[in-house]
């Protein structure tokens, strides 16, 4: 099992690749669907992760609190 660094890297990589590889095309004017879908299933693959983990990142540092952090923060985001 991975730890949680790691996995957060492999998310942000992710989402930075997915972004280079929607760049890239559009220096060379080549855009059609497959240059399109490619990257955003890379991305959001990339996001699917990297959200979850930040959240639980965010409230790892209270584990006292953590329900009272996690309403904070869903009423926050609300």
């Amino acid at each position: 099992m991975e730890n949680f660094y790691s996995l957060m890297w492999h998310s942000v990589l992710s989402c930075l690749i997915a972004g280079l590889m929607m760049w890239t095309p559009s220096w060379f004017v080549v855009m059609n669907i497959w240059t399109l879908i490619f990257p955003a299933t890379l991305f959001f693959f990339g996001a699917g992760m990297m959200f979850p983990l930040a959240t639980t990142g965010a409230i790892e540092p209270f584990p006292y609190l953590n329900v009272f952090a996690m309403t904070l923060f869903i009423l926050l985001c609300w």
